[in-house]
């Protein structure tokens, strides 16, 4: 993937916070309903599909239902002015009528109802709630303005009929695919094993969020089926590991701007938007940074780090003047200390906006002092040694690369002061340093499978030397540089195998791969992995105009399945789910 031209400046980046949760996915109205337009689609292409069979009932006093074919479902998320779950409703539509069945799948607690089909397998991530559509009682039903206690006679043993094809005829189509949840794709046995997931979730919160308009001062959110009602979202909240959910009152996630750049309200009929637009996953820096990549690159800090303990120098005149110079210097491991020492650890930098990590280590003024003298002759030495490092992580919002870069310095100064009798005195300087400059960039780039690909691009090491009248010196320059070498071509070999692990496919596995297309990951501002996500079984195509008065499901060709007449429904009963029949 090419660095995006222009970083992502919208909500996703800037505003969206994830909250007390490891990962998100949000879903917009409009992607979950295209899905369920696709799914349905392929069952009304089968030659023996029953939804292609007409219905009929008649109802005294409450009109006539004939010649009526089960169109494609749909679900409303609803939206309210508080932030809590409001709920979401399955329509289960017809093309031709005026019958619609509506129902509340999720319970007031925010989970699925239990008779929903299926359960949630946080192992895989691929939460197929197969009971979209639920499996609906005739008893729960209400029809106009009567509940089901208000039939008698003929008219409730109609009226059961009828439900109760709807239901075998429904729950029969849709057996083989999980139409909802994470998943519309099918849920037979898997061809190859997946590979296992990074970060395993733990507990799930759903959370119903209204779109909303960045240009509306008193933009009020609403439900339904037309316009921008269409992009409110569906959460999965997560949590991964053993972390449990927040405590209750805690739960909702704030509004605070759009999980997603889609916009359908002044987009023509014949526009073909792009459904990642409208579909996204946050994965909370605490995993990404904190749990995943942090983890990976530490190993950048021990393989040039110098360390040194001491710094020796002697002089000394027996037949003629001499001195030395000698310390401990190590490039590389330090001593005591294993590879998995938290030492190696990158730190957040308190304060940094956007955030930033660093590897910070100095040995300063490791000094060193003798002197001599004889016959008349006497000799000063001074030497000081000093070396550090300083590796840091940083990004940019809004855009797919991170960059990691570091520097490690030595340095050593050494002074030599002669006095003679008879002569000239000396006063002479040296200096040794060295700097080593290296760059790590890297590219974030999904994968259609689930994993996220990281390519790397590697610039250096690069050496700067300074010299000063180097001669005392010049003996241990040999061992700075041959150490210094060895260090470099450590990193060479380190730095190639971590390039491998982060572009491997199963370098971080990212929850329902394969029922998901991750695209264009970048970075939120706090440090967040952002994915835009569509169904990766469902083609991106026409989003149906809601005003289409044209059946669906008409000769295999793809219409419209709402029905002109369709008003929002009205608040449902808690028991039996809240189905209505109108």
């Amino acid at each position: 993937m090419v660095l995006n031209a222009e970083t992502v400046k919208t909500d996703r980046v800037n505003k969206v916070r994830v909250g007390a949760y490891d990962q998100v996915f949000a879903l917009t109205q409009w992607i979950v309903n295209n899905g369920l337009e696709q799914n349905w689609l392929e069952l009304m292409s089968e030659e023996d599909s029953e939804l292609k069979e007409e219905r009929s009932f008649s109802q005294s006093g409450a009109g006539e239902i004939y010649g009526a074919k089960i169109g494609a479902p749909r679900i409303v998320v609803q939206t309210g002015f508080e932030e809590d779950l409001s709920g979401v409703l399955y329509l289960m539509c017809f093309d031709t009528g005026t019958f619609e069945l509506t129902s509340n799948v999720l319970g007031p607690d925010g989970k699925p109802k239990k008779n929903a089909r299926g359960k949630v397998e946080t192992e895989t991530a691929e939460y197929s709630m197969e009971g979209w559509p639920a499996e609906f009682e005739p008893k729960h039903c209400v029809f106009g303005d009567r509940v089901w206690d208000d039939f008698t006679g003929t008219e409730k043993d109609s009226f059961e009929f009828v439900i109760t094809r709807i239901k075998r005829d429904l729950l029969g189509c849709m057996k083989k695919c999980s139409t909802m949840g994470y998943c519309l794709a099918e849920t037979g046995e898997r061809e190859e094993k997946k590979p296992e997931l990074t970060f395993k979730p733990n507990a799930i919160q759903y959370q119903t969020y209204p779109w909303i308009d960045p240009n509306g001062i008193n933009f009020q959110p609403s439900s339904g089926i037309k316009g921008n009602q269409r992009l409110n979202y569906l959460l999965y909240c997560e949590t991964t590991g053993d972390r449990e959910l927040p405590p209750i009152n805690d739960r909702m996630i704030p509004r605070n701007g759009n999980w997603t750049d889609g916009r359908l309200d002044n987009m023509p009929d014949e526009a073909q938007p792009e459904s990642t637009e409208f579909g996204a996953f946050h994965m909370t820096r605490r995993n990404f940074f904190d749990g995943y990549l942090l983890k990976k690159l530490r190993v950048l800090n021990h393989v040039l780090n110098p360390s040194l303990t001491r710094a020796d120098v002697k002089v000394d005149d027996w037949s003629s003047p001499w001195c030395a110079w000698d310390c401990d210097l190590l490039v590389g491991d330090l001593r005591g200390r294993s590879k998995d020492d938290p030492f190696y650890d990158f730190k957040p930098v308190a304060g940094s906006s956007p955030l930033r990590w660093e590897f910070r280590t100095s040995n300063q003024g490791r000094e060193g002092y003798d002197e001599s003298g004889h016959n008349g002759w006497s000799a000063k030495v001074w030497g000081n040694a000093s070396c550090d490092t300083l590796n840091t992580i940083s990004f940019v919002p809004g855009s797919d690369l991170i960059t990691v870069e570091g520097r490690s310095t030595v340095d050593f100064y050494f002074k030599y002061w002669e006095y003679k009798v008879i002569g000239s005195n000396i006063d002479r300087t040296e200096r040794l340093k060295w700097t080593v400059s290296w760059k790590f960039l890297l590219d974030l780039e999904a994968v259609d499978d689930g994993g996220l690909q990281i390519k790397s691009t590697f610039e250096g090491p690069t050496t700067n030397t300074t010299l000063e009248q180097i001669s005392t010196l010049e003996s241990y320059r040999t061992y700075t540089e041959n150490a210094f070498n060895v260090a470099i071509s450590n990193m060479s070999n380190l730095r190639q195998e971590l390039a491998e692990d982060l572009a491997g496919k199963q370098g971080l596995v990212l929850p329902a791969g394969g029922v998901f297309f991750f695209k264009n990951p970048i970075l939120g501002h706090e440090g967040d992995l952002i994915c835009s996500v569509a169904y990766s079984k469902v083609q991106p195509k026409v989003m149906f105009n809601p005003n289409d008065k044209t059946p669906i499901n008409e000769d295999g060709k793809e219409r419209t399945s709402y029905d002109t007449r369709f008003k929002q429904p009205a608040p449902t009963p808690a028991t039996g789910g809240g189905f209505n029949v109108k």
